[in-house]
């Protein structure tokens, strides 16, 4: 992937942000399956919610953003969003079964 600051116009630049969302997106997709596996092993509602684990999360979360120089606001709020959504997800799942 080409450095941004070797760019010499808006379409590189653009191009090399659709390069890494579209990264974000392969990952983001890794990640759900996880999350619809991971309700296999979950005897409760409260197993899924997991409130101590969300803490622990968006905590180590802040640490990372942190250490990449990138807003923890930011990241824990996307976190957050991912959590609620995950956890939806999973009380659907574990509710069919």
């Amino acid at each position: 992937m080409k450095n941004p600051a070797n760019c010499t116009s808006i379409q590189e630049v653009r191009s090399i942000i659709d390069e890494i969302d579209f990264a974000i997106i392969e990952l983001l997709s890794k990640r759900q399956k996880c999350v619809e596996e991971i309700v296999r092993f979950k005897n409760n509602q409260e197993e899924i919610v997991a409130e101590d684990r969300q803490k622990i999360l968006f905590a180590q979360r802040r640490l990372w953003a942190e250490q990449n120089n990138i807003s923890p606001d930011m990241i824990e709020n996307v976190y957050k969003f991912l959590v609620e959504h995950n956890i939806s997800k999973e009380l659907n799942l574990f509710n069919k079964r």
